[in-house]
């Protein structure tokens, strides 16, 4: 990135549409600027490589799979980054979470809406 932000360091950046592209770069982007990165989308195993890349890198990041565009999975997203930045000061974070719950259904099917968090 040839400009950047000089205030980004610490700071929560959600990056949704985050598993590839655009999005994967400007998680990688904001990472190297010292941001904590929630990095949102569908499909986990690329959110997985992505959140890797940023940690190898010396970067902050979680991986959070959710389809932002439900406003319920947006609305959970929303929690969720909420309590992990909190939890921040008490422990780590998950490395990975999803909106599912033991059986992977997501927000609106009827399942808990509480997240379950997979290391």
């Amino acid at each position: 990135m040839s400009g950047g932000y000089a205030d980004l360091a610490g700071k929560v950046v959600v990056i949704t549409g985050g598993s590839r592209g655009l999005g994967a770069q400007t998680a990688r982007e904001f990472a190297e600027q010292g941001a904590k990165v929630c990095v949102v989308g569908r499909d986990a195993e690329a959110l997985d490589g992505v959140v890797a890349g940023i940690v190898k890198g010396g970067g902050s990041a979680i991986a959070v799979q959710a389809d932002v565009t439900d406003s319920t999975a947006l609305a959970w997203v929303r929690e969720l980054v909420t309590m992990i930045h909190l939890a921040k000061f008490t422990g780590a974070p998950p490395s990975r979470a999803t909106p599912a719950s033991a059986d992977r259904s997501g927000p609106g099917s009827g399942a808990s809406r509480w997240p379950t968090a997979r290391p």
